[in-house]
């Protein structure tokens, strides 16, 4: 029998739902995993003790597949596990698709919820996460993908109204006593910009009556300095010179040095954007396609023709930065590290990028090559104190 076969044989054998076939809500799932182009890593796969323990369990449960039956999952698997377990399946249509940053911000609120030995507390917390963070969440998956930016901010907001409170019960104050004073404490007692993370919970805490209307103090944050010209052409070079430097890391700061890119789009952006005729390289930003210049046009060839995480779970990845996970492009987070690591400022290099765009061009012409907003563009250039008043719209004649 055929490596392939073998593999099939074992699998329809781990979803047997009792009747000698593979339950049929999983005939996607099984027919998509048999269909692998390497069945050996789809063999070493279900040979794995908790993925066997998984599929027995999807296969035998006498209810229909929900995602609440896959996060049951996590009492006899590794969260991680049953994550990827649940990308394959949404993948193959025997889920639907649900928002995976939403998906894990749920199974990290039930960890956190777990620990709150007060009562009374768990409850409050409880009510202000389905009243107001899960619901802010829904409302964002609703327009497009949550970004992990935005899964952080709701557990910045949910850890400090846990902390919130336990320095209420240190000091022998329920939430009910909670006024002018005890605000002023709160913010006074410790670093304005973690603090400022409870806002959210005292803001909702007062729409919902339970502590008295006050004032709470707000502080204006700057956003990191952007580098000099000088540096960020420094910066510039080395991601042209040095083949050192990870692939992710040198082409995600390309993209953000070099065309002021937040890094949340780069992530979005796809093999398809980048298009090679037999002269030069285009990257789809705005409209027209942009030219990439050398020696940047040959890393990015470079880099689509080495793509990284591309295992057989995904092989199809359409993803220029693709994740492991099927289907899923890689986390904010996971491109920082590779920044961080590499020694890359991209965060002020894109302003320095945007800045210099600025001054160079008008924000309607940066705007529309760029795929920028054109009037948040005009507000930052008058940030800058750059004037292009003179410049009517639509007369790009003057720039060529």
């Amino acid at each position: 029998m055929c490596a392939r076969c073998c593999f099939t044989v074992r699998l329809h054998a781990l979803l047997d739902d009792g009747t000698g076939a593979v339950r049929e809500d999983l005939r996607a799932f099984a027919d998509g995993l048999t269909a692998m182009p390497n069945p050996a890593t789809g063999e070493k796969w279900i040979g794995r003790p908790h993925v066997q323990r998984m599929l027995g369990a999807l296969a035998t449960d006498p209810g229909p597949i929900t995602h609440e039956t896959v996060t049951e999952l996590e009492a006899i698997s590794h969260w991680r596990s049953v994550a990827f377990l649940r990308d394959l399946l949404m993948r193959r249509g025997c889920l639907p698709q649900a928002d995976r940053h939403l998906l894990a911000f749920d199974r990290w609120l039930r960890a956190k919820l777990a620990v709150i030995e007060h009562v009374e507390h768990r409850r409050l917390i409880e009510r202000f996460t389905a009243w107001h963070v899960r619901r802010r969440l829904h409302e964002l998956a609703e327009q497009r993908p949550i970004a992990p930016k935005q899964v952080e901010g709701a557990q910045h907001q949910v850890s400090h109204a846990i902390d919130f409170l336990a320095w209420l019960h240190e000091r022998g104050q329920e939430l009910g006593d909670v006024g002018q004073p005890e605000l002023d404490a709160w913010f006074a007692e410790g670093p304005f910009y973690t603090r400022r993370l409870a806002t959210a919970f005292l803001k909702w805490a007062m729409r919902a009556k339970l502590i008295s209307p006050a004032s709470i103090p707000h502080r204006r944050e700057l956003n990191p300095r952007p580098l000099t010209q000088q540096q960020r052409l420094d910066v510039l070079r080395r991601l042209a010179d040095d083949d050192t430097i990870h692939p992710t890391a040198r082409v995600s700061a390309v993209l953000m040095v070099l065309y002021a890119q937040p890094l949340l789009r780069v992530l979005r952006l796809t093999v398809d954007d980048i298009v090679r005729t037999d002269t030069e390289v285009l990257l789809r930003l705005g409209d027209p396609p942009t030219p990439v210049p050398a020696p940047f046009d040959a890393i990015l060839t470079d880099y689509l023709d080495h793509r990284r995480n591309l295992t057989t779970s995904n092989a199809g990845a359409n993803w220029l930065f693709p994740s492991i996970n099927p289907g899923q492009p890689m986390t904010a987070a996971g491109v920082r590290k590779h920044l961080r690591r590499a020694g890359l400022p991209a965060l002020s290099g894109r302003s320095a990028a945007l800045q210099q765009l600025l001054l160079d061009a008008p924000p309607p012409v940066i705007a529309k090559v760029l795929g920028f907003d054109d009037t948040h563009l005009t507000q930052v250039a008058q940030q800058l104190g750059v004037n292009w008043s003179q410049y009517a719209a639509g007369d790009h004649d003057r720039l060529t």
